[in-house]
């Protein structure tokens, strides 16, 4: 659950940014954005457990 809350905090950050700078719809921001987030954080956790031969990622 901490990781999900977190996940949230950030993605908030950028799509404000992109919302008040950019002129992007809520909407627009939050799934690109979302996605991004997904992607990144699946290769994260390939550094855990089974598939720890990921572990060399610098992210």
């Amino acid at each position: 659950m901490a990781a999900l809350t977190s996940a949230i905090s950030i993605l908030e950050v950028v799509t404000a940014y992109f919302i008040d700078q950019k002129g992007w719809s809520r909407k627009k921001a939050t799934i690109q954005f979302g996605i991004v987030i997904t992607i990144v954080g699946v290769f994260c956790s390939f550094s855990l457990g089974r598939r720890s031969q990921y572990h060399g990622a610098i992210w």
